[in-house]
């Protein structure tokens, strides 16, 4: 769920927030701000974003029930973005992020008490560079983005446990490197048709902490799976869809539009194989939207890859987005 707020002051700054709700199956917590303000009268943009998660992951391959695992991440930082191009049917932003995140990976034995952690800092640097093309009937859009880790200011990871006698190494990189790409196309055809093509993809020669990983699930390229269901070191997803919009002409209801769409994702570990990895879905749903405030989309989605960790009979699930605009 987000609420917008755009320009209700002469500075022309952007607010968002968003949670997710319900929590689900792994007791996810996750909140997020956003804010944006225009620099001068160049096109330079400031951002700050900021976010908390923290959740109760049941994909755990290997452990035993009684272990719960606790994830949290804490994240803070600042962006300066510039058109490096910019008319009526096309643009080119830079960007340039700075951002500092708190990672925990937490297992506790629920019958001992026995417990491990591994905790890390990163402080990271990204640039990257979006493209958007718009004409009649289609809008196109591309983004590159390459991202370093420092170990610097207060950059760090450590690992610990009540265990007598245990060593708890954290094998993740504080000085990583990742490189990640998307693109999307959407079409209008004759007869109100619509369709959608859509590919993300990532690597990084490094292991990753948890925060920095790919993840798919639900809206991410897996309808058919729960929130953040898996994630990689490196992977990939693609998505297609095909739509409808019907035009109701309602105070409130201005336009209904429903939807076909099948996902395919893929994730890829350096330290052994995690499942599910091979994630696929079909979605049949609609949009809902006033055309001015807001947005509904919900969709009955059934995984056709691996099984997801919470339905091994791969029952279908109901997946539903709201979103709200201030002004």
């Amino acid at each position: 769920m987000t609420a917008t707020e755009n320009g209700l002051t002469s500075l022309g700054e952007q607010l968002s927030v968003s949670a997710l709700l319900p929590k689900g199956r792994d007791n996810v917590t996750y909140l997020a701000a956003h804010g944006a303000l225009p620099i001068g009268t160049g096109g330079m943009t400031a951002k700050i974003d900021a976010s908390h998660y923290r959740g109760n992951p049941k994909n755990n391959p290997g452990l035993p029930s009684y272990v719960q695992r606790t994830v949290i991440n804490d994240r803070i930082g600042g962006s300066l973005s510039y058109p490096l191009m910019l008319s009526n049917t096309r643009s080119l932003t830079g960007t340039m992020t700075a951002y500092a995140s708190h990672d925990e990976d937490r297992f506790n034995n629920t019958i001992t008490g026995a417990a491990i952690g591994l905790r890390t800092q990163v402080r990271v640097l990204q640039l990257q560079a979006d493209y958007a093309q718009a004409q009649m009937g289609q809008v196109r859009k591309a983004s590159i983005n390459v991202a370093k880790a420092f170990d610097i200011l207060g950059a760090g990871k450590a690992g610990d446990s009540n265990i007598p006698g245990t060593t708890t190494v954290n094998p993740a990189s504080i000085t990583f490197v990742r490189t990640g790409a998307s693109v999307s196309q959407s079409n209008e055809w004759p007869f109100g048709i619509g369709t959608s093509i859509a590919a993300t993809a990532q690597y990084s020669p490094d292991t990753l902490p948890t925060s920095e990983q790919i993840s798919f699930g639900a809206q991410r390229f897996a309808q058919g799976y729960q929130p953040g269901e898996t994630s990689g070191d490196s992977g990939w997803g693609a998505s297609f869809e095909i739509n409808r919009a019907v035009a109701l002409g309602l105070t409130y209801l201005r336009t209904l539009t429903p939807y076909v769409s099948f996902d395919m994702a893929r994730v890829y570990l350096h330290a052994g194989t995690l499942q599910p990895n091979r994630l696929s879905s079909v979605a049949i749903g609609f949009r809902l939207s006033d055309a001015k405030y807001y947005s509904l989309d919900l969709s009955l989605a059934k995984a056709l890859g691996d099984a997801p960790i919470e339905s091994a009979s791969r029952s279908p699930r109901i997946n539903a987005t709201f979103s709200y605009q201030l002004n």
